[in-house]
């Protein structure tokens, strides 16, 4: 929309008159307003994209806060409730993995790896086998196993790699 009415790199001429309603500086009615005060406020909570509420701690150096003293909403009700100060290795679980249920009950402190762990838990890959080779056991340059999905089941990795050089997709 902005484009259509002012164009790219095209430079807004302020003529004296003419643009009354946009007022600069300390003409403007909001300037210096902050908080509920200002007229755009909404309540100090924001959605974040990964759906999790900032909110304005209020406090200048509020732990986990960033530079413009926002936290998320989950850990500043952790930290006031339990009267505690998170450390950079611990983070905030939801035990319904629901992000915006911000409630102390549903509230838990874990280590970062803890929380890893519970959010991606490691396949059992016990009963796995190769649906070109039949092999059992697979393991890349790192000692990791690969397995690669493949039709209604999975193929080991040497298959894997053998298929795409065939496609000619790697060396």
């Amino acid at each position: 929309m902005f484009e259509e009415i002012y164009g790219y790199n095209r430079r807004r001429k302020f003529l004296p008159g003419h643009n009354a309603s946009l007022r600069l500086g300390t003409e403007n009615p909001n300037y210096g307003k902050r908080g509920p005060a200002a007229s755009m406020y909404k309540s100090g909570r924001t959605l974040s994209g990964d759906k999790k509420y900032w909110i304005l701690s209020g406090k200048q150096g509020y732990p986990r806060a960033d530079r413009l003293g926002r936290i998320y909403e989950h850990s500043y009700n952790y930290q006031e409730y339990y009267k505690v100060c998170l450390l950079k290795w611990t983070q905030i679980h939801h035990k319904n993995k629901n992000g915006l249920d911000n409630r102390i009950s549903n509230l838990v402190a874990v280590m970062k790896k803890e929380h890893t762990k519970i959010h991606h838990p490691k396949k059992d890959r016990e009963n796995t086998f190769c649906m070109i080779c039949g092999g059992k056991t697979t393991t890349d340059k790192r000692g990791y196993d690969r397995w690669h999905k493949y039709q209604d089941g999975y193929r080991c990795d040497i298959c894997y790699k053998r298929a795409m050089r065939e496609q000619g997709k790697i060396d």
